[in-house]
């Protein structure tokens, strides 16, 4: 026998058994897809946003998100040119990455047109991707409205409180993480100085201890090059000031 037709025999096999063992849990209709899906949507989201247009139009997104997902088929679906059949448990699943989906990409957009910022939007995005990841992980006993404000006017407040909490710092430029070239600790940006002109980034601290500390230097320690020390005496005056106004 042909390789290519018993390794596709033996594929068909696996989606069969595959099939039959996924049929165990009943399959919902293409009509009772839907009514099951606001069901749940109403059970996770709706309490407490039923007068909030931003929450409602947060929750149909999310709907709309769900029923193309629900209806595209498994990949042995696809082999055996079968209707796509969701069981109950795997619409669950569908609808609770699909809340987990809209709160990390929502909340950026949201961040981003806040504070223009894209590094303090994806810090937002990421906290609050971790944040309801872990909820959605313990999957059993959601109460009715346990997730009802990742939707809405609530969400939108949480999502500004974060913003306003990295801007506070009084330094929005970055708060990208880089790697100091002195003790190779991982810093945020902002603490950071750029050594000029080979653009080598040190921490704050390691900065000053190393070219002036112990006497003026005026190499960068990474990579040999003279630096500017005056720039460098500016750069820490105007930084110090800064702070001292933030503080």
């Amino acid at each position: 026998m042909n390789t290519d037709v018993s390794r596709l025999l033996k594929t068909a096999c696996v989606g069969l058994l595959c099939t039959h063992i996924c049929g165990l849990e009943q399959a919902l209709q293409n009509d009772t897809v839907e009514p099951y899906i606001e069901d749940a949507l109403e059970h996770l989201l709706s309490t407490g946003n039923e007068y909030d247009p931003l929450a409602q139009e947060d929750i149909l997104t999310i709907k709309e998100h769900i029923l193309t997902a629900s209806s595209k088929p498994t990949v042995w679906q696809r082999i055996l040119r079968k209707e796509a059949e969701k069981t109950s448990e795997d619409v669950q699943k569908i609808i609770l990455n699909s809340i987990v989906d809209f709160v990390e990409k929502q909340s950026y957009t949201l961040a981003l047109e806040k504070t223009n910022n894209k590094h303090i939007a994806k810090k937002v995005s990421n906290n609050l991707h971790d944040f309801i990841k872990n909820r959605v992980g313990k999957t059993s006993g959601f109460k009715s409205g346990s997730l009802s404000r990742f939707v809405g006017t609530r969400f939108r407040a949480t999502v500004y409180e974060q913003c306003s909490r990295y801007s506070a710092t009084g330094n929005t430029t970055s708060m990208r993480i880089v790697k100091c070239k002195i003790c190779r600790k991982k810093r945020v940006e902002s603490e950071c100085i750029t050594l000029s002109p080979c653009k080598h980034i040190a921490c704050k601290k390691c900065t000053f201890q190393y070219f002036f500390e112990q006497g003026t230097r005026s190499r960068c320690p990474y990579c040999s090059k003279t630096v500017d020390v005056e720039r460098l005496k500016e750069v820490f005056y105007t930084t110090n000031i800064q702070d001292n106004q933030n503080n």
